[in-house]
This record gives C-alpha cells, sequence and structure tokens, in this order.
C-alpha cells in the first residue's frame, strides 16, 4: 500500500477504532464491516489490511493513559468484524472469476479482477432478466439491476445478507426454498416462481446453478460454493397462455353449439324431403296407371332432387365436423386403403370393365381414418368420370417434388377445363360435370380439408377428354 493511500486510511481507521474503544459499540462495529468491504472492493490484500490495523494499534497504544492489554483484546475483536465483510467480498471476487473464467494467475491481479468484474457487471445490469449470486449459506454476493428494481433495493442493502434479511413473506421463503433445493441435488434446477410486488404479482422461470468448488470442501454441502440464479420474467407469456386457453375453450363451446345448431337444422330440412320423397314415391306407386309418361318423369325428377337435396345435407355436415376433432396420426398403408376402396367399386358395379394400377408400398404418416376418406373420394370421383370409358383406367402412385413426396390419383376420364380449376374444390359448382354425373360437389372439398388438416396441399392437371390426375402432399410435420 502506497503512503498516498495507506496515510488516510490509517487515519480514518485509527479514528474508528478509537471510538469503538471509546464504547461508541455497534455504530464503530458497522463501520469496521464497511471498512473491510471497501478493503476489499478496492484491491487491497490480506496483508495491506492487517498492516493497517497494526498501524492504528501501535497509534491507540502510544497515547498516554491506554491500556495496552485492552487496546489490543478490544482491537482484535473490530479487527475480525472487519474481515469477516472482507472475507464475504473477496469471496463475491472469486465467484465472480469463476463465472468469468479467469485463470488462477489473472485472479492474483487484484486489479484485472476488478475490471473484469466491473464488465461483467455491467453486461449483467443490461439484462431484463434476474442474475443473482448466493453462498452456500444463502448471503447474496452478487445481484444486478433487474433484481435491485424487482425487490426495491440497491446492491449495498443486499450483499452480505440472506433474503429474510432484506425481505419477508412468500419471497424470501421462495428464494430459500430454491436454493436449498439446488445445494441438496448439486445439480441445475428449473422453477416457476411468482414473486409479490407493490405493482402486482410477476411470474419467473428461473434456472439455478450450483457452482463447485474443485477441492470438494465447502461445508455443509461440499463442493457447492455458490448458487447462481437467472430469472425471466414470462408474466406475459403466462397471460398470454391463459387468454389463448380461454380463447380456445370459447371457440370449442361455439363450434359444439354450431355443430348442435347444425344438427338440429339438418333434421328440419331432411323431415320435408323424406316425406316430399316418399309421398312422391307413394303417388307413382298409387296413381301411376293414372299418370302420363311427362307426369311420371317430372314426379321421377322431383324424387331425385329431395334425394339429392338429402345426401348433400348430410355430405355437407360430415365436411363440417372434419375441420373439428384430433387427428390421431399413424403410418398409413395407403396402398391397402386404395385396394380396398377399388374393390368395394367393383363390387357396386361388377359389369364395369376398369383397369386398376395402384403402386405398392404406399405409405404416410397420417390419421387412417381421414385418409379412407380421401382415397374414397379421389378413386369414387374417378370411377365417376371414366363411366364413359369402354376400358378405364385408373393409376394410383407416387413421385417426389423437392423431396416432398407427392400422391396421385389418375384416370383416362372425361377430364376438364383447366379454366375451371379454381372451382373443383368448392361446394358450389355448376359446371356441366355435376349435372351430367352423379355427385354434389362436396367429395372434392371433402379431399381438400383433410389434406389441409393434415399440412399439406392438393391440386389437379387435366385436359378435356384426355383424363385428369389428383396430386397431394402431406406436410412436413407429419410426413
Amino acid at each position: 500500500m502506497t503512503d498516498a493511500i495507506r496515510r488516510p486510511a490509517v487515519k480514518d481507521y485509527t479514528a474508528t477504532l478509537e471510538a469503538y474503544l471509546g464504547n461508541a459499540g455497534e455504530f464503530a462495529l458497522e463501520r469496521a464491516y464497511e471498512f473491510g468491504r471497501r478493503a476489499a472492493s478496492e484491491g487491497m490484500s490480506l496483508l495491506q489490511f492487517a498492516e493497517l490495523h497494526h498501524a492504528a494499534l501501535r497509534t491507540l497504544a502510544a497515547v498516554p493513559g491506554a491500556v495496552v492489554d485492552e487496546v489490543l483484546t478490544r482491537g482484535e475483536q473490530f479487527f475480525s468484524e472487519g474481515l469477516s465483510a472482507y472475507e464475504l467480498n473477496l469471496r463475491a471476487h472469486r465467484a465472480s472469476a469463476r463465472l468469468l473464467g479467469l485463470s488462477e494467475g489473472l485472479t492474483r491481479s487484484s486489479n484485472e479482477l476488478s475490471r473484469a468484474r466491473v464488465q461483467l457487471k455491467a453486461v449483467l445490469d443490461a439484462t431484463p432478466a434476474l442474475v443473482y449470486l448466493e453462498d452456500a449459506e444463502g448471503r447474496f454476493l452478487f445481484v444486478n439491476a433487474a433484481f435491485e428494481r424487482l425487490f426495491g433495493v440497491s446492491e449495498a442493502q443486499i450483499l452480505g445478507k440472506t433474503a429474510h434479511e432484506f425481505s419477508s413473506g412468500p419471497n424470501a421463503a421462495m428464494l430459500q426454498r430454491d436454493r436449498a433445493q439446488v445445494l441438496e441435488a448439486r445439480v441445475p434446477s428449473e422453477f416457476e416462481r411468482t414473486f409479490v410486488q407493490a405493482g402486482g404479482p410477476h411470474t419467473y422461470r428461473a434456472l439455478a446453478i450450483p457452482l463447485c468448488d474443485d477441492n470438494n470442501r465447502i461445508e455443509p454441502h461440499p463442493g457447492v460454493y455458490a448458487v447462481c440464479s437467472i430469472a425471466t420474467d414470462i408474466t406475459r407469456e403466462k397471460h398470454a397462455a391463459e387468454t389463448l386457453g380461454l380463447a380456445r375453450q370459447a371457440t370449442e363451446a361455439a363450434n359444439r353449439q354450431l355443430e348442435s345448431m347444425g344438427q338440429a337444422l339438418a333434421d328440419q330440412l331432411l323431415a320435408p324431403l323424406r316425406s316430399i320423397d316418399a309421398f312422391t314415391l307413394a303417388l307413382l306407386e298409387d296413381c301411376g296407371g293414372a299418370l302420363d309418361a311427362q307426369s311420371k318423369s317430372h314426379l321421377s325428377n322431383v324424387r331425385r332432387s329431395a334425394q339429392r337435396m338429402a345426401t348433400l345435407i348430410d355430405s355437407l355436415l360430415s365436411l363440417a365436423k372434419l375441420s373439428r376433432g384430433e387427428l390421431r396420426a399413424s403410418e398409413v398403408d395407403l396402398t391397402d386403403l386404395a385396394r380396398s376402396v377399388a374393390a368395394q367399386l367393383r363390387q357396386a358395379e361388377p359389369d364395369r370393365r376398369v383397369s386398376f394400377e395402384i403402386q405398392p408400398g404406399l405409405k404416410a404418416q397420417g390419421d387412417p381414418r381421414l385418409f379412407g376418406a380421401v382415397l374414397q373420394n379421389l378413386l369414387g370421383n374417378s370411377w365417376k368420370f371414366t363411366r364413359r370409358r369402354e376400358h378405364a383406367e385408373i393409376v394410383v402412385g407416387q413421385s417426389s417434388e423437392r423431396g416432398l413426396n407427392v400422391y396421385f390419383v389418375k384416370d383416362n376420364g372425361t377430364g376438364f377445363d383447366m379454366a375451371h380449376s379454381g372451382k373443383l374444390f368448392s361446394v358450389v359448382d355448376a359446371s356441366h360435370t355435376r349435372r351430367e354425373f352423379d355427385g354434389n360437389g362436396v367429395g372434392l372439398a371433402t379431399v381438400q380439408r383433410i389434406v389441409n388438416r393434415h399440412g399439406g396441399r392438393v391440386w389437379a392437371e387435366s385436359v378435356v377428354d384426355r383424363g385428369a390426375t389428383f396430386y397431394f402432399t402431406i406436410g412436413d410435420q407429419l410426413s
């Protein structure tokens, strides 16, 4: 210690020690503690601090009338109080050095260590997360600016104290409980804690990391000399998640209500349609002999229209249900599904000559029930639009597009004009094909809805009177 630093330090220390010897009591002990803290912070070595104390003792022992034994005995108590703060601050410096990854040689250089600690604190003060360091006994060695703001205390009021000494109630209890758990486990641990403040509760997600000493001699928790905690405020995220959950519940309730209303409305619409169909049939059967051919044709058209409307209502209800319900994803054997649908179509119309070419080994990840509906609609569509072909051909296969599996159903049917391709997947479509062939237009809309729910897309290519090909993919998250 240079003379420029030593003289005022010795003078101030001596005056404080003299006040203590003169029964200044608690105030002087607090000054001793502050001396120790400042000495360590300013880079004073332990030997220099001891020299400072001995210089003060020599001065006071030389005062006329002084009782040397009393000066030495009470001076030792005063010096011990200064050393306790000095040791605490020195441990904080060493903890900072460990956090910074400084070498043992560098930690011996107090100036370098102090500069590194200032740099570390500047970085940690800039982060909105809470960063705090506690020793194994729960005394705070470091806190950043965010910690000070949350608890409304300064670093000087916190360092060297436990949580219960600067705070009370549940906040202090949570901090103590988290530290004890980490010391016991001796492994990094995550917590979610809510701190109660004047501005309202704040929820934090904290990561607490035990810092271990190489020599494994620190008691009462061998090997752990401190716990470093980093806590991020997730209050907004929690609120957003709760709001999202409430919105999801409201949406699900609204969907259930809509489904119930839709079903009730469908029942009300279907009842008169069934009556129209039934009474028209009765009229044809009971009075058919008295009707001319045109009248019978009109009644038959009424029946077909009523049946088509009933089928459309059922199909729309089924389409609406596809938007709800959980996807039960698993590996789906599309080859087996396609063969099963082909067998059903052949069984329904055994007189038709249709050649099916289904690629073996077609696999996909998705909901088997919904993929069954996709293939039923696509293959049924091809079956329907190849009806005029003497030798109908339907191909089910797979290709690759930029690393993504593309599944397709191809036929040699009537095809369609690509100018109308935008209407294909719409329920409302007045194209000639809907009039010339059976169907209500919901099938392709169903395919699109299912593929979209699987994160994929569907599209079609065609040339009039030369067939059509429908393609679909499955999203990356499922395939």
